[in-house]
């Protein structure tokens, strides 16, 4: 396996996890809700590569929000995503926080226990994700995300023709 952090770079973020993990691939901003106007954080020029993710027990790929807050929180309305989601559908994604050029190549998603992942942008500022050759082995479970595999939102992707499923509104291109 090969990750490359270039500085700046926040490993606590985006550490890769063993067999039958939560989360496989987990890259996430930090809980701010953007609120003061000048908070930012930028997350770019990451590649993990060469990962077997093997009967991961939640999202195999997690890009986005930082999943915080407890269902039972007295603040599990606030600007933090649920650690439930999607079936408590609350995860509000930071305008503030820049997800670029963030890749994963040659991954291997061996029989997950629900849909492969979750890409989660903000409107006003959408990631930019790409797929080399990431598969999933296995039958796909159709919950919650079905045969699309994966809820993309407010992302810009690509994937190639090696990548299966390939995350809805991804750009499909050549192996590279």
């Amino acid at each position: 396996m090969k990750l490359v952090f270039p500085p700046p770079w926040s490993l606590a973020s985006c550490l890769p996890r063993g067999p039958q993990t939560g989360k496989g691939v987990y890259v996430k901003s930090n809980g701010n809700p953007c609120n003061d106007g000048v908070s930012s954080s930028q997350i770019s020029n990451i590649l993990y590569e060469g990962m077997r993710i093997t009967k991961p027990a939640w999202w195999a790929v997690w890009v986005g929000p930082q999943q915080q807050t407890e269902p039972y929180e007295p603040d599990a309305n606030s600007g933090k995503c649920s650690l439930a989601y999607p079936i408590v559908d609350h995860c509000p994604a930071p305008a503030c926080a820049d997800f670029i050029n963030i890749t994963l190549k040659d991954i291997v998603i061996e029989d997950p226990v629900m849909s492969p992942g979750i890409l989660m942008g903000n409107v006003s500022n959408p990631m930019e994700v790409h797929f080399v050759n990431v598969t999933v082995t296995g039958p796909l479970p159709s919950w919650p995300y079905g045969d699309d595999g994966y809820d993309v939102v407010a992302t810009k992707g690509t994937c190639d023709e090696l990548t299966s499923p390939c995350p809805p509104t991804f750009v499909v291109t050549e192996y590279q």
